[in-house]
């Protein structure tokens, strides 16, 4: 039967035989080791048993195709070339094996709900110059996207180009630890959180249901999130004092600001690891869903088994305030919530 001609050296023989470490990290933004990891972990859902005219993909040659695009968002017709495989099977590769890494390690996202795990968030936190009773930081960025072709204004935003808001809980080890992402660029970020299943369940008390002690004093707080201005004041959510502020408030907002940095240091290394986050990206809106998600697992992968990340990959997070506190009008907060944050400005000025 009749085919083009394609060549698979580079992946057959450079990648496999060529490639040292540094190579290999430069090209697929992550060490052999983690590479190794992944096809074991998916070895039994992405593999293809022979075909009538020609070998399947290798499991390797599957998890390299993906890296290529999650690592540079390149043309499915550069990668294609490069691998020596057809363009559509790039596409159905990619979205396969971001699918089965989603389903696989999802539990690579999964929110703490072990006591002793989030104490010890608690503590990590509060040591790093932080507050009692942190237990992760809450921010949103944009995922740029080519122009939808329906409704394509409400992915407009602000910055001046077309989006996808990913809202994200980052722990103390920069690991997302919630994520959604599912709202076009153009909403503002307390009504991403409105209509998140993050905030129904901390509303209903399933999750930061705990409190802890406030060092050096007789009291208790229960345990929250952090999060910019632009988010409603909550008992499960502080944010900093905003308008005219006294020297207390200034020293409560600088400590709620050293645990709320590294949500934006997150975002950095997710966008500067994985480009497809970072640069516009051309795929169609349910399959970029499943490349962001697989880009955050596999950056808390590489975070948990110490994957270095190169400083010189980071993108200045100049862009995560991605929101306009007079977009929407701001909840009133009630008074448990205000209560609970003059509770945290006195003890940070002890």
């Amino acid at each position: 039967m009749w085919a083009k001609v394609r060549t698979s050296i580079f992946y057959e023989r450079i990648v496999l035989h060529s490639f040292d470490e540094e190579d290999f990290k430069e090209n697929f933004r992550i060490n052999r080791t983690t590479f190794d990891l992944i096809c074991e972990e998916l070895s039994a859902f992405i593999g293809r048993r022979r075909g009538v005219c020609r070998e399947p993909l290798s499991v390797g040659k599957r998890v390299a195709i993906t890296l290529a695009k999650l690592g540079s968002s390149g043309e499915l017709r550069n990668i294609a070339h490069v691998f020596g495989v057809s363009r559509p099977t790039v596409c159905v590769v990619v979205n396969q094996t971001c699918r089965q890494i989603v389903s696989k390690l999802e539990g690579e996202l999964e929110f703490p709900s072990n006591p002793a795990e989030l104490l010890e968030i608690a503590e990590s936190f509060l040591g790093l110059g932080g507050l009692p009773g942190v237990c992760g930081a809450i921010d949103g960025s944009h995922i740029p996207i080519k122009a939808p072709t329906t409704n394509h204004r409400d992915y407009y935003n602000r910055k001046g180009f077309y989006s996808v808001v990913l809202q994200a809980v980052v722990d103390h080890t920069k690991r997302f630890r919630n994520i959604n992402f599912s709202w076009p660029g153009s909403v503002h970020d307390a009504r991403v959180l409105y209509n998140s299943d993050l905030f129904e369940m901390c509303e209903s008390g399933q999750l930061l249901d705990q409190q802890v002690e406030l060092p050096g004093t007789a009291s208790r707080v229960p345990m929250y999130l952090v999060g910019d201005p632009a988010y409603p004041l909550k008992t499960w959510l502080m944010k900093p004092v905003s308008g005219n502020l006294t020297q207390e408030e200034a020293v409560f907002n600088k400590r709620l600001s050293r645990s709320r940095v590294h949500v934006e240091h997150a975002f950095g290394q997710l966008k500067g690891r994985f480009r497809c986050c970072l640069k516009k990206n051309d795929a169609a809106l349910h399959n970029l869903k499943y490349q962001v998600a697989a880009s955050c697992v596999l950056h808390n992968l590489c975070q948990r088994i110490q994957d270095e990340f190169l400083y010189e990959w980071e993108e200045p997070s100049v862009e995560m305030d991605i929101s306009d506190p007079v977009a929407i009008p701001a909840t009133a907060a009630s008074m448990d919530a205000r209560q609970m944050r003059n509770l945290l400005i006195e003890w940070a000025n002890l």
